[in-house]
C-alpha cells in the first residue's frame, strides 16, 4: 500500500519519463530498508518483505520534519488542522462536527481512516470540501452508498475501499475521476454492481477486486489504456472475466488490454473462462496482451481456458484443473495456455503446483522456452524428465516438491546452477542424471525421507559451492568422494539424526569445509 501512496501523493519522479513509478518507489522502499530506516517486520515464504515498521529515531524525525502537515489523528484529537495536507484517523470516538473541525478540506491531500468512522462521517460534506484530496483510504467505514460527488474529486489518485459489508454499488460518476491511478476494493462482500463505463478511467494503472463474493461480472476493462496491473482474488461468484459482447469491441489485438503487465486470478472457484461463452472463437484468436509479463493463476478449479499471453514472461498455475496446456483439436482458432501458436518464447520463470501437470503436459508448455531460467514445480505427475527438454539451455535453477514417483533426470541442462529437491518421500536415491550436471553450484535435498546415502558420484560436481541435506531421516552416510569436492564452502545438514550420531565416522571427507552446520529438525512448512 505505501509505494501506491507514494506515486499517487506525487512523491515519486521519474529519470527520463519513461520509468515505471512503482517500480521506482519499491527501489526507494529497498534502499530504506536496506539502511535500516524501516525495520522488517515479516516475510513471505519467498522471502519478500511483506510487512515493515519504520525505526523508533526514524519515526521520531519524521514527525518533525512533517510537523504541521502531516498528522495520525487519535482519540484525543489534539490538533487545530490548520495547515494539514496529510491525515490518517486511527479512532471511531470521534462526532462529526470535531472531525470535521480537525480537518482544513480545502488544503487537504491525503485523508485515510484506519478503523472506521461509518456512524459519524458525512461523506457528501467531505467529497465537497476536499476538491484537492489526491488519496482517499476507507478502511472498515461500513457505509451503504458511496455518494455521487465523489466526482467533484477531480485530483484523485488512490481510491481504497476495503472491509466494506454495506455497500451494494459504485456510483457511475466515479467514471469522472479521470486521474485516478489505484482502485482497491477490498472486502466489499455485497458489492454487485460496477459503473457501466469503467474505460473513462484513462489513467488507471492499478486494479484491486478482492472479497468482493457477490461480484459474479465485471465490468469491460480491455479497453483501460492505462492499466498495469489486475488483481482479481476470491471472487467466488466471478464466472467470466470479459463477457462476450465486450469482445466485439476489441476491433484489434492493440486495444485488448493494451498496457497491461501483471494478471492474478487468485481463488476464483466458479471462474470457468475468460469470456461469459464458448463462441466467437474467430473473434478470440486476435486478442492479444501486447505487453503482459507476468500471470498468477491459482485455485481456480474450473478455469478451462483462457486467452494468448504471447509476452509472457512469468507464469504460475496452481490447482487448475480443468485448464488443458495444450491446443484444442476441434477448434483451430482458439489458443490455450500452451498451444503451438503460443510458444511461451519469452517466458523466463514457471512455475506449476498440481496433479493435473503432467509429463506430456510439461513438454507441450515447454516446446519453445528456451529462454527459461527458473523452474518450479510442486506436486506434479510427473516420472521423469525427458532428453526432448534438453533444449531448455538457458534453466539455471530448478525446484522439484512432491512429485511423488520421479526417479529420473535424464536430461542434461548446460547452465543449470541450482538444484532444489523437496519432500519426495519415496525418493531412495538420487537421479543418477544429477551426475551429468556439471555446472551445478547449490544442491538442496530436502524432506527425502526415504533416501539412504549420498552417490559417490557427487564427487563429480566439481563446482559445487553449497549442499543443504535437511530432514533426510534415513540418511545414514556420506561418500568417501565428498572430499573431492573442493569448491564446496558450505554444508548443512538438518533433521538427519542418523547423520549426525554418525558425524564424527564422516569427518574426513569433511575436514576441508569452511563452513559446516549440523542443526536438529526443520520445520517442513517452511520449504
Amino acid at each position: 500500500m505505501v509505494i501506491h501512496l507514494w506515486v499517487a501523493e506525487g512523491f515519486i519522479e521519474s529519470h527520463n519519463g519513461e520509468d515505471n513509478l512503482e517500480e521506482v518507489a519499491d527501489m526507494y522502499l529497498s534502499e530504506l530498508l536496506w539502511r535500516s530506516f524501516l525495520d522488517v517486520e515479516r516475510k513471505g515464504k519467498d522471502g519478500k518483505v511483506i510487512a515493515f515498521k519504520m525505526h523508533d529515531l526514524m519515526h521520531d524525525l519524521a514527525q518533525k520534519v512533517a510537523e504541521g502537515e502531516c498528522e495520525i489523528v487519535n482519540f484525543e484529537g489534539r490538533h487545530n488542522g490548520r495547515g494539514i495536507r496529510h491525515a490518517s484517523f486511527t479512532s471511531e470516538f470521534f462526532s462529526e462536527e470535531k472531525m470535521m473541525s480537525l480537518l482544513d478540506l480545502h488544503q487537504l491531500q491525503t485523508l485515510i481512516f484506519l478503523k472506521g468512522c461509518w456512524h459519524v462521517l458525512n461523506l457528501d460534506r467531505v467529497f465537497s470540501g476536499g476538491k484537492h484530496c489526491q488519496v482517499l483510504h476507507l478502511d472498515y467505514v461500513n457505509i451503504p452508498l458511496l455518494p455521487s460527488s465523489i466526482e467533484k474529486l477531480k485530483h484523485l489518485r488512490y481510491l481504497g475501499i476495503v472491509q466494506n459489508e454495506s455497500l451494494h454499488s459504485l456510483p457511475d460518476s466515479i467514471t469522472d475521476l479521470v486521474n485516478l491511478q489505484f482502485l482497491k476494493l477490498i472486502g466489499c462482500r455485497y458489492l454487485r454492481t460496477f459503473p457501466r463505463d469503467l474505460r473513462k478511467l484513462v489513467n488507471l494503472e492499478y486494479l484491486c477486486i478482492q472479497e468482493c463474493w457477490s461480484v459474479s461480472h465485471l465490468p469491460s476493462l480491455s479497453e483501460l489504456p492505462s492499466l498495469r496491473t489486475l488483481i482479481l482474488r476470491n471472487l467466488h461468484a466471478l464466472e467470466s472475466v470479459q463477457q462476450t459482447s465486450d469482445v466485439g469491441q476489441s476491433k484489434t489485438a492493440r486495444t485488448f488490454f493494451p498496457s497491461l503487465e501483471r494478471l492474478e486470478l487468485k481463488v476464483c472457484r466458479k471462474l470457468k473462462g475468460w469470456w461469459g461463452s464458448r463462441g466467437l472463437y474467430q473473434k478470440r484468436h486476435q486478442l492479444s496482451f501486447p505487453k503482459l509479463r507476468s500471470v498468477e493463476i491459482w485455485r481456480c478449479p474450473h478455469l478451462n481456458f483462457v486467452p494468448q499471453f504471447p509476452q509472457v514472461e512469468h507464469l504460475t498455475i496452481w490447482d487448475a484443473k480443468m485448464l488443458k496446456i495444450k491446443p484444442d483439436p476441434n477448434c483451430p482458432s482458439e489458443a490455450a495456455v500452451g498451444s503451438t501458436s503460443t510458444p511461451f518464447s519469452k517466458l523466463k520463470r514457471l512455475s506449476l503446483i498440481g496433479r493435473n501437470v503432467d509429463s506430456p503436459m510439461l513438454k507441450t508448455l515447454l516446446r519453445s522456452a528456451n529462454k527459461l531460467e527458473f523452474m518450479s514445480l510442486d506436486g506434479c505427475n510427473i516420472r521423469s524428465f525427458s532428453r526432448g527438454m534438453c533444449h531448455l539451455s538457458s534453466l539455471q535453477e530448478l525446484h522439484v516438491k512432491s512429485c511423488e514417483g520421479l526417479d529420473q533426470l535424464d536430461t542434461q541442462w548446460p547452465f543449470l546452477m541450482s538444484l532444489c529437491v523437496l519432500k519426495i518421500t519415496d525418493l531412495m536415491q538420487l537421479p543418477e542424471g544429477i551426475q551429468h550436471v556439471h555446472t551445478l553450484q547449490s544442491l538442496e535435498i530436502r524432506g527425502c525421507w526415504n533416501l539412504r546415502g549420498m552417490p559417490e558420484w557427487i564427487g563429480n560436481l566439481s563446482l559445487l559451492e553449497k549442499l543443504v541435506l535437511s530432514n533426510c531421516k534415513n540418511l545414514k552416510h556420506l561418500p568417501s568422494e565428498m572430499c573431492n569436492l573442493t569448491c564446496l564452502k558450505e554444508l548443512r545438514i538438518i533433521g538427519c539424526s542418523v547423520l549426525k550420531e554418525n558425524r564424527h565416522e564422516e569427518w574426513p571427507q569433511l575436514a576441508h569445509i569452511p563452513i559446516i552446520v549440523w542443526q536438529d529438525e526443520e520445520d517442513e512448512s517452511d520449504f
